[in-house]
């Protein structure tokens, strides 16, 4: 076997990963019209998808130590052909979502801790590094044309054209597993825990829930809870039962390893100063970055009205320079440390939001924009590779496809609260600018004040100045008023921007502080 070989399968197989969830990103209109549903049916079965994700990554890590980590490998990709399949030649959306959220979403929590334990286990020293960052530059590669393909597919084709060629891709990708090794010899008299799966299964769902879902059902106040418990939003009591549920997992994990019983995740690993700096470097990473992009893309598709395909070409200086930065890490980590390359990575972030703060505007602002996506997609490509790195030779060889699934929660939990956090900002922001710009207006009657501080206080949505003009000639209102609320909108929409950029650059530089706990010296070769 060439020794590059199980390298390019499981790059394959990433790159797989991530054009998926580009796919569903440019495809959600055209899946709505087809479908003959709703977005907001669309957007759930996104969530869903999400939400098994995180639920079952750490379990779908345990299970490589069981049942070997190639057929692990392989059942997921056997999900991946049927789940897409199933989702090209959807009637509904009812079966869509079975394809997509149920059937995917399974394969993918199969194959994610188990690709990155195969690779840990297959190199050591600086082969490990070039593979780590190999492995982030397909990723970088997938996001680049996720967009583009996609939006491509979609135009000119149908949205199923993209799924089925997914399965076709999987299909392929299956045969290519028998040039993977045999990574350690499954372990399947050890008994399992069952409960540690329900608790670390339940507690995962419910915090990651409560995140996706705080900007519409509001965080303390209720806005548009199913149920308001003492008068308040849901999100709280759901965010802080995940919280017990894995408070109790904690425990339970502690006295079944002093009992010498089947654990979930070792106890042990969470001492080890690393692991603990690498998996909160990773969380808080992936919130800034997938918040900016969050309020980037809001910026270009709603404010701007750029179609997914324009955003994909205007994100293109993020995806090379991701791509540039992973293919430049290996080097990188031979003369400088794990902690000095993450210092970079996290600077490079809270960089690119300053940027982004400075040159939101009516309108595109050339260079200004190309610099702040370049530095997210630099930083990006730097810390996916190290933390990746620093969270798989912090354990030992039988703990790596157990620390694959928990490092990849903690990615999961910086994704599910990067949007939540950036979005509440940016919502609670637009409300808060409009309300002072309209009363500072003076030239605006009395009576249109009154109905635009009415709108405000009803739940302002953050729409396309298209959609803002529709819902202003509704109120019926002079029109040299109706322009004037128009131009404040605007400005509203850019000034909440502002205030999701700015949050996200504090947010990396806080995370800054994690990284000072990674190792201060270089591995050695």
């Amino acid at each position: 076997m060439r020794k590059w070989t199980v390298l390019v399968v499981l790059a394959a197989i990433q790159m797989l990963l991530s054009l998926d969830t580009m796919l569903m990103s440019v495809s959600i209109s055209a899946i709505t019209e087809d479908l003959q549903t709703n977005i907001t049916a669309v957007q759930a079965a996104i969530t869903v998808y999400a939400l098994l994700i995180a639920a079952l990554l750490i379990t779908a890590g345990k299970l490589g130590d069981h049942i070997g980590l190639r057929r692990v490998l392989a059942i997921g990709l056997g999900l991946r052909i049927l789940g897409g399949c199933i989702s090209a030649f959807a009637p509904t959306i009812l079966v869509f979502a079975a394809g997509e959220s149920l059937i995917e979403a399974l394969g993918a929590v199969l194959i994610i801790p188990a690709s990155v334990a195969i690779l840990a286990s297959t190199y050591e020293g600086h082969d490990r590094s070039k593979a780590f960052g190999m492995l982030s530059a397909s990723t970088a590669m997938a996001i680049a044309l996720g967009p583009i393909v996609g939006g491509w597919l979609t135009t000119e084709f149908s949205w199923r054209y993209a799924f089925a060629g997914e399965a076709v891709v999987a299909a392929a990708l299956l045969t290519c597993v028998r040039f993977l090794p045999r990574s350690g010899a499954p372990n399947s008299e050890s008994g399992f825990d069952w409960l540690g799966v329900l608790l670390s299964a339940t507690g995962m769902a419910l915090v990651v829930l409560g995140f996706q879902r705080a900007s519409i059902w509001g965080w303390i106040e209720n806005k548009d809870s199913p149920i308001t418990p003492f008068g308040l939003a849901l999100t709280p009591f759901v965010i802080i039962g995940g919280a017990v549920c894995l408070g109790v997992f904690s425990v339970t994990q502690q006295r079944r390893a002093r009992r010498d019983l089947p654990v979930l995740i070792d106890p042990q690993m969470f001492t080890r100063r690393y692991l603990r700096s690498s998996l909160l470097s990773t969380m808080a990473t992936q919130t800034v970055a997938v918040g900016l992009l969050f309020a980037i893309l809001l910026y270009l598709q709603t404010v701007l009205g750029y179609s997914a395909l324009a955003s994909g070409l205007a994100l293109l200086p993020m995806a090379v320079c991701s791509f540039a930065a992973a293919l430049l890490w290996p080097r990188l980590s031979r003369i400088l440390s794990p902690r000095a390359i993450s210092l970079i990575g996290m600077g490079s972030l809270a960089s690119a939001a300053a940027v982004l703060y400075w040159s939101v505007s009516p309108r595109v602002s050339g260079d200004p924009f190309l610099l702040a996506a370049a530095l997210l997609g630099l930083s990006l490509g730097l810390l996916t590779s190290q933390l990746s790195a620093v969270s798989q030779g912090a354990v030992l060889e039988d703990e790596r496809s157990s620390v694959g699934g928990v490092h990849f929660t903690a990615h999961g939990l910086g994704t599910a609260l990067g949007p939540a956090i950036v979005g509440t900002v940016v919502i609670a922001g637009l409300a808060s600018a409009m309300g002072g710009l309209v009363q500072s207006a003076p030239t605006l009657r009395a009576e249109t004040r009154e109905l635009a501080n009415l709108k405000i206080e009803r739940n302002l949505p953050f729409v396309s100045q298209s959609e803002a003009a529709i819902a202003v000639s509704n109120l019926r209102i002079p029109k040299q008023d109706a322009a004037q609320v128009l131009a404040l909108y605007q400005r509203a929409e850019l000034l909440a921007l502002e205030n999701g950029a700015l949050v996200a650059g504090i947010i990396a530089l806080a995370g800054a502080v994690f990284a000072f706990g990674l190792p201060k010296k270089r591995p050695e070769p």
